[in-house]
């Protein structure tokens, strides 16, 4: 991701300071990583960068089960988001539900960094955007993916609303 900032920045006409990553599942967790603030230090120290602006996640989930791994921690974590996240997921996500994403990690997040914006979509599932895996079934997370046009214009709008406030 650092590499990618760096590239971008050096772009004629890119503002090195409104370099956002967005991703999709384990995509936005990744970028949840990039803004944790042990990354941040470590990148700092390595001359790496620069640190994305803010993170656009859909459907990421926040931690692998038993808490193993976690992707989008509160800010007074080990990892702790230290950039504005707008995380959005379905309803029925199992991933996202099961994973980890409470309601106490998304009021410190929004307490802390106001900017934040989590939203979840009634009826939902995960990769609510992917057309192409309509009623797809993963048999190793015992989940059908279902397409939901509603969500898909929405979460679209939502990421340009989002990116807006950082002009």
């Amino acid at each position: 991701i650092y590499d990618a900032t760096a590239a971008l920045s050096k772009v004629e006409g890119v503002d090195p300071n409104r370099i956002f990553t967005i991703g999709q599942s384990v995509g936005a967790q990744f970028g949840a990583l990039a803004v944790g603030k042990m990354y941040i230090e470590f990148a700092e120290k390595n001359g790496w960068g620069p640190i994305p602006r803010a993170v656009i996640g859909l459907y990421g989930g926040c931690q692998y089960s038993g808490g193993l791994r976690v992707f989008l921690d509160a800010p007074s974590g080990l990892n702790g988001i230290a950039r504005p996240v707008l995380w959005m997921a379905g309803t029925d996500d199992r991933y996202y539900q099961d994973d980890g994403c409470s309601k106490e990690t998304e009021e410190e997040v929004m307490k802390v960094l106001p900017d934040s914006r989590f939203i979840l979509y009634k009826d939902a599932t995960h990769c609510f955007d992917c057309s192409q895996q309509n009623g797809y079934y993963n048999k190793r997370e015992q989940q059908y993916y279902y397409y939901n046009s509603y969500a898909t214009k929405q979460s679209r709008i939502e990421i340009f609303n989002f990116m807006e406030k950082f002009k």
